[in-house]
């Protein structure tokens, strides 16, 4: 048999002996055991570091809402403040839909209120998606820009304002509304107008062609809207009302 060649000797990898199956499978249960020892060791310190912030985070909540964390499920932080976040979002929610019922009502009655400062920092329900809302209240107040709380203060405070002022409003124009109906005022209404035509001040016939004239011009108006009198009467009341802090 042929001798091999020195460099071929060097390049050949050295020789491990073999275990026999017993040992080969001991080894590699233990090495499975290891792997999964590590495995398993950094996911119960973050689960403990995750418990531990929610627990701290729960408990701010608790002091920021005057509640005692006690009386809550100490096995629950996770989906309490999850819920927190929920209530937190469908509140802001309402509270833009309260600014578009707002803003359709006064468009509706053409009342006019000054515009939005450009340059206002504040958030604004009108103009925001709830998610820039939340991020924006979370973020100024946070950053000493904004006094979250007072915002939602003045929020709720223009919302009850604009309940006082519409039914203020409604009453005041529905009174001026039917005072043009008080049969006082028509009949000097219609006997200015008789004198006018040269007609008896005594002819009845007369008194209800004039009644019709003037009823079809009180409740003119436009589909799906109210007579114009009433419009006009609704609106300088809530403008008058608007003016006036909530009680």
């Amino acid at each position: 048999m042929r001798a091999l060649n020195p460099k071929a000797r060097a390049e050949r990898a050295p020789e491990v002996p073999l275990l026999d199956g017993a040992s080969a499978q001991s080894l590699g249960q233990q090495m499975a055991r290891l792997a999964e020892a590590v495995g398993r060791e950094p996911k119960i310190a973050v689960s403990a570091f995750a418990l531990e912030d929610a627990r701290t985070g729960l408990d701010a909540f608790c002091r920021g809402a005057g509640v005692e964390p006690e009386r809550l499920p100490g096995d629950a932080q996770v989906r309490l403040l999850h819920l927190a976040g929920r209530l937190f979002r469908e509140a802001l929610v309402g509270f833009k839909d309260l600014e578009r019922t707002r803003t359709d009502t006064r468009n509706r009655h053409r009342i006019e209120f000054p515009p939005r400062e450009p340059d206002d920092p504040r958030p604004s329900l009108a103009n925001s998606m709830v998610e820039e809302l939340i991020v924006e209240l979370l973020v100024q107040h946070e950053g000493r820009r904004l006094d979250s709380v007072q915002w939602l203060r003045e929020a709720v405070t223009e919302a009850k304002l604009h309940e006082t002022a519409t039914a203020q409003a409604m009453r005041a124009a529905l009174v001026e509304f039917l005072g043009r109906l008080d049969p006082a005022e028509l009949e000097a209404r219609f006997e200015r107008a008789a004198r006018r035509g040269n007609a008896r001040s005594a002819d009845k016939a007369q008194y209800w062609e004039l009644f019709a004239t003037f009823y079809r011009n009180l409740i003119e108006m436009p589909a799906d809207h109210l007579p114009h009198t009433f419009v006009e009467a609704f609106a300088a009341a809530y403008r008058e009302s608007s003016k006036k802090p909530p009680s």
